[in-house]
């Protein structure tokens, strides 16, 4: 089960950032995925690419050269509960970098509008070339719609925004601490947060985690922020770094072999400044 963690425009005046995310993507193994790069066909857009033969072609984390970013989280159900005819919900990243339908207000309310042919999901977007940028939370879920994220630190899983699940509580914890170290170098700032999401510590019996009918030793498995079972798990840490000056640092960490999660990792680098209006 993908999570996240985010700290968006952080408060103190001695951050050097205007936004650190920590992203795992939980993902199948034998799901074709490109490794984090500018996108042959749109150079605009950093991120990794979904590859399946079918519902490939988007992403589940990218920012755009142009200054947005964008994440999505799928809420977690059973699996006769999932419309496999849906259309793809990695295209609602790509979409909104490319900057479809306008502004994050305007790709907003295409959200609710086409909200109930996508499978449930979670989705967060802002768009650093404004410089009061606002960070906006779309859900589909029952009695969900638009949140304006107000600065600080969050954390997300495949339920709501700030769930109470065990390990996004313990995982938001750390995060937290973890920035707010006092004067920290972006070389111990990135170590650390992909050190928080190699975290294999586990959080079962959880009440809150979703009951999606898989068995227990599964679910203590995925009760970790890094968790795996056969054919499934966490392939990929990703860490995005802005500072205050528009500059990216976005780092990925992914399994060489995801069918065996104790061989090495391969980890690529990508900076570049956002090339917004004057």
């Amino acid at each position: 089960m993908c999570i996240l963690f985010f700290d968006f425009q952080p408060t103190s005046e001695a951050s050097d950032y205007r936004f650190i995310l920590a992203s795992n993507r939980d993902e199948y193994f034998n799901r074709p995925t490109d490794l984090v790069n500018f996108w042959d066909d749109n150079s605009s857009i950093c991120a990794g690419r979904d590859r399946h033969p079918v519902r490939g072609g988007g992403t589940w984390l990218g920012v755009s050269t142009t200054g947005r970013v964008a994440t999505l989280t799928n809420v977690r159900v059973c699996n006769s509960d999932i419309n496999y005819s849906a259309p793809s919900r990695g295209n609602l990243v790509s979409n909104y970098l490319l900057g479809k339908a306008g502004t994050t207000e305007d790709y907003c309310a295409n959200l609710i509008a086409t909200g109930d042919q996508y499978n449930l999901y979670n989705l967060l977007m802002t768009d650093f070339s404004i410089s009061d940028a606002k960070m906006m939370y779309y859900t589909n879920q029952k009695n969900g719609g638009v949140v304006t994220i107000s600065p600080g630190i969050y954390g997300l899983s495949n339920a709501r925004l700030d769930s109470p699940w065990k390990k996004l509580l313990y995982g938001k914890e750390k995060f937290t601490s973890i920035v707010k170290t006092p004067n920290i170098s972006k070389s111990d700032l990135t170590e650390g947060l992909l050190d928080l999401l190699g975290d294999t510590t586990r959080f079962y019996p959880d009440p809150n985690l979703p009951d999606t009918k898989w068995d227990d030793v599964s679910m203590e498995n995925l009760s970790a922020i890094c968790g795996h079972i056969p054919g499934y798990g966490t392939r990929t840490h990703s860490v995005i770094l802005i500072d205050k000056h528009n500059h990216v640092t976005y780092v990925e960490k992914t399994l060489t072999n995801p069918e065996d999660p104790q061989l090495p990792s391969s980890t690529k680098s990508i900076e570049f400044d956002f090339c917004t209006k004057s």
